[in-house]
């Protein structure tokens, strides 16, 4: 989110310029509204770190400080690292850097007292610092109204460096703070809402306001932005309240301690620019609830996604209503609010565009200006009216200074159109003020932006093409060098269809420009160009002698009938090279298939003075001139810049010609052939004592450490354009020992320190086994492996001496490992239910639920009971207690005494005494299973009720 502040001008003519900023360099300038003082009254309000100067506040009757001894307010800029977590303290991170060429504008500052230079409205400072090696731009705007409680801060920052920057971020407060004459305030984390300061009420939720305060006096620190995050800590350093995440960090706390605002940027590309705005106030403990609704109530607004021709302008209110905005030439005449509602030109100013939109309490919207003119200053008022309840109200009138982009560039040529390493080519077009980076073949060039039109840059060390591309702040664009040969002319032009072409630069054709007319009413023809050597019979008249050195063909044109005089570009599209003022054959034919000529085609060269000339007739036509483009192979010859050598020491008792190292150049020409040499010079004191062939530098004599250990060579290397790099070389003598008394001397020793007279080397990498830690490089220490010597096994789990890898049951458990589920543990061989836990340890082998122990189907997920121990359990049974009863029609299927229960009562009719549960005993009943009978008094089998 950036900011709304009161007009800023920007640009002012030169001479008013430097005559107001040396005037006003004769006296301190500071911020003094009779409410906020930034600094102790006698010194500048911004110092060399841009930053504000100790604070005060005014109670009515004195000056109170607000923060400890003279502190000014810190800040802390950080860039690079691991930017994953939004806040953190990776990177490069620098507390108060000071600005380097550091300037001041007080053009929109107003003077109240000339003596002591008090006075409100805005001071501009800018300024470059250097983090993590790379470059910024860095514009502070601090502006104190009259008579306003709060300061308002707008912090831009610009990468000027030649690459990206990332996780960029920045922490403003104090290390001690101090309120009035308190030392032990009382810090609390919140937010404005409402027009009012809430506190957090969890210690993760963001807090974007800290307020410092007393029984008497309080400081708010605030920014509207939701990248804002507030801390504190305990003091004396500004890196306890840094240092501290927001997001674990205490709501309130009470005593001497530090806080921060922290804000992280958005990654910045060249030349790419993020703002904030902060604001700062403070005042009686009555004071302050008025200044927090007073910044609460500010329509914030920013402008975002400025371009070329447009520009996105984001606005709040703290009322609903309706926002309008005008947008007039730079240095205008402010519009009142009712001329910024209406809309249109005012007081003869001409209103560029203008706009309005119904906008809710406290949410962003955003006005999209378009078809702005590119590299432009303009002045933007905005301003929302609202109801009050009683009328509608205007707020306070908002104003932005809007500085459009520069268009992308446009890059017409360049002069020389070849040139050598380091020197300087002149690029001319058009848009290239902002230019921000220049690549020659992929290679950053060094630049110099003279105006508009026009930049110089350095051929870099290793350029070996002239592709030239620009950057500027909207876009990129490219060039490559051409050579275009017009010089032909009448007499010395095309005869018949061809044309001798000779270019003044080494080059590869690119393309062949003709003027051709087709006079056939009727047919199209298809044409190319062939390229050709020169022949040794220039005045032979007959192709088959003068072109019979083909060097390249150019892709086949159309020409329509009835065409009439046009420009025709014939592309070679192969490397066609061409050397520098070499003679070559450049010839027009047809394709085969053409239709047969009528002899109305012709071929002319038409000349600019001397009219047209018949040059042949046939199935060859048109009316033609020509124009040779060439790009040139640059030929940029980049000089050797150090000589490296492989190894630069070497075992006594050597022998003559022994190579010592062999010898490399660093060379940007990476074909580049090199010669080396010895010269004289420093360091030049033993050449004769070595040899150099070819590129290795070899021994001229047989060394003798205890004589000489040291030697000194100085070598020249020259590649093939005659440049040269020299450097001196120290090659040392090994003294050959036998450190271990083997009788080995240490320079053919494999094991230095172990004596090992036999140099056993199992596994050939010339270190003995006996100080091998891994004889047979399997990859498992000899002191971990069952087999030190066979590097096709490392174990035998069984101990049966064959390794695992042959071994075909490794625990030896009577199980192959083919059919083993723990092929390593001789205690277990099957998992049933796949758990991991083998069937011996496992307590529920098929993980059905029930313990082995209670399961009569322990290996079986499916069953796990058998009532009738018939040998199949219960879910698969039919009769689970086998009393001659399908389980589907025995009211007690796990019980072989009973299948019926007639009254239901859950008691089987075997052992119930009363089966149908009318209350007579079944010994009573004469119908002991029907509810409804219990006596037949007559015996005729039909009871008494019926």
């Amino acid at each position: 989110m950036k900011a709304n502040f009161t007009k800023i001008g920007i640009l002012l003519l030169f001479g008013l310029f430097f005559n107001v900023t040396s005037l006003l360099a004769q006296t301190n300038r500071i911020l003094n509204n009779d409410r906020l003082r930034i600094g102790n009254g006698s010194q500048n309000s911004i110092n060399s770190a841009g930053n504000m100067e100790q604070p005060f506040y005014y109670n009515g009757s004195t000056y109170r400080k607000l923060t400890y001894s003279s502190y000014p307010l810190d800040i802390q800029w950080a860039v690079g690292g691991d930017g994953t977590n939004n806040w953190n303290t990776n990177g490069s991170m620098v507390v108060n850097p000071a600005f380097n060429s550091q300037t001041f504008d007080y053009s929109n500052f107003t003077v109240t007292n000339p003596t002591t230079g008090d006075g409100y409205g805005q001071i501009k400072t800018s300024g470059n610092i250097t983090l993590n090696g790379q470059s910024f731009l860095v514009e502070n705007i601090y502006e104190l109204l009259q008579p306003e409680g709060y300061i308002g801060i707008k912090v831009k920052i610009t990468n000027i460096s030649g690459t990206p920057a990332s996780n960029v971020r920045l922490w403003v407060g104090t290390r001690d703070d101090y309120v009035g004459g308190t030392d032990r305030p009382t810090k609390t984390r919140g937010n404005l809402i409402d027009e009012e300061f809430v506190a957090i009420s969890a210690m993760t939720d963001q807090a974007k306001a800290i307020k410092i305060s007393t029984a008497q006096e309080a400081i708010l620190f605030f920014s509207n932005s939701d990248r804002a995050y507030s801390t504190i800590n305990r003091c004396c350093s500004f890196t306890n309240a840094t240092n501290q995440n927001p997001a674990s960090n205490l709501i309130t706390e009470t005593g001497d301690g530090s806080y921060a605002l922290y804000v992280r940027f958005d990654d910045l590309g060249v030349n790419e620019s993020d703002e904030l705005i902060w604001y700062y106030g403070a005042g009686t403990l009555p004071e302050i609830d008025e200044i927090i609704a007073r910044v609460a109530s500010a329509a914030i607004g920013a402008f975002d996604n400025i371009s070329y021709e447009s520009a996105d302008y984001a606005a709040t209110t703290a009322e609903a209503g309706t926002g309008y905005y005008v947008l007039v030439p730079d240095g205008a005449t402010t519009p009142s609010e009712a001329q910024i509602k209406a809309g249109v030109d005012y007081n003869g100013v001409s209103v560029l565009t203008s706009g309005n939109a119904v906008m809710q309490a406290d949410v962003e919207h955003v006005f999209s200006l378009t078809g702005l003119s590119a590299y432009t200053d303009y002045d933007f008022y905005f301003v929302s009216e609202y109801f009050d309840g009683v009328d509608y109200v205007f707020t306070e009138i908002i104003s932005e200074d809007l500085h459009t982009k520069e268009a992308p560039p446009v890059l017409n040529s360049f002069t020389p159109e070849t040139a050598a390493y380091g020197e300087t080519v002149t690029i001319s077009g058009a848009n290239l003020l902002t230019t921000s980076g220049v690549t020659i073949n992929g290679l950053n060039a060094s630049f110099n932006v003279l105006d508009a039109e026009t930049v110089e840059i350095t051929v870099p060390n290793g350029a070996d093409d002239f592709y030239i591309e620009l950057t500027n702040e909207s876009g990129t664009s490219s060039i490559e060098s051409e050579i275009s040969d017009t010089t032909g002319n009448c007499s010395t032009g095309w005869y018949g269809a061809w044309q001798t072409l000779v270019p003044t630069e080494n080059g590869i054709l690119s393309t062949v420009t003709l003027k051709l007319d087709n006079t056939d009413l009727n047919n199209a023809y298809d044409l190319f160009l062939e390229l050709h050597e020169t022949d040794n019979d220039p005045a032979s008249a007959s192709p088959g002698v003068k072109f019979n050195s083909l060097l390249g063909t150019s892709e086949t044109i159309t020409m329509s009938a009835n065409t009439s005089a046009t420009e025709v570009q014939f592309t070679f599209s192969t490397n066609t090279v061409l050397d520098a003022n070499e003679d070559y054959y450049v010839v027009l034919k047809e394709a085969p298939g053409n239709p047969p000529g009528t002899g109305l085609q012709r071929v002319y060269m038409q000349c600019l003075s001397s009219g047209t000339i018949d040059g042949g007739a046939g199935n060859l036509f048109g009316r033609l001139y020509y124009k040779f483009t060439v790009n040139p192979i640059l030929n940029v010859s980049n000089p050797p810049v150090d000589i490296t050598i492989s190894q630069t020491s070497i075992q006594e008792n050597n022998t003559v010609n022994q190579v010592v190292g062999s010898l490399s150049t660093i060379d940007a020409d990476a074909t580049d052939s090199h010669t080396y040499v010895f010269v004289s010079g420093s360091g030049d004191d033993n050449n004769t004592s070595f040899i150099i062939n070819g590129s290795n530098l070899e021994a001229g004599e047989v060394f003798d450490y205890e004589t000489k250990s040291s030697y000194s060579v100085r070598i020249s290397t020259t590649d093939s354009e005659g440049s040269s790099f020299e450097k001196s070389f120290t090659i040392t003598i090994q003294d050959d020992t036998d450190e271990d008394g083997d009788g080995i001397n240490d320079s053919s020793d494999n094991c230095l320190n172990i004596a090992n007279a036999d140099q056993t080397d199992t596994d050939g990498d010339s270190m003995g086994d006996v100080c091998d830690e891994d004889d047979d490089n399997d990859g498992t220490p000899d002191t971990d492996d069952d087999f030190p010597l066979d590097e096709n096994e490392d174990t035998d789990t069984d101990g049966d001496g064959t390794g695992d890898n042959a071994d075909t049951d490794d625990d030896n458990d009577g199980t192959p490992d083919t059919d083993d589920d723990f092929p390593l543990d001789e205690n277990e061989d099957t998992d049933t239910d796949g758990d991991g836990t083998g069937d011996n340890a496992d307590t529920d082998d098929d993980n059905d639920g029930t313990p082995d122990t209670d399961d009569d189907f322990p290996l079986d997920e499916n069953e796990d009971a058998d009532t009738d121990g018939d040998g199949t359990g219960d879910n698969t049974d039919t009769d689970d207690d086998n009393d001659g009863t399908p389980d589907t029609d025995d009211d007690f299927p796990l019980d072989e005494n009973e299948d019926a229960d007639t009254d239901g009562d859950g008691t089987g009719d075997n052992a119930d005494t009363d089966d149908d549960n009318d209350g007579t005993p079944d010994t009573d009943d004469d119908f002991p299973l029907d509810e409804n009978e219990d006596a037949d008094t007559d015996g005729d089998g039909t009871g008494d009720n019926t």
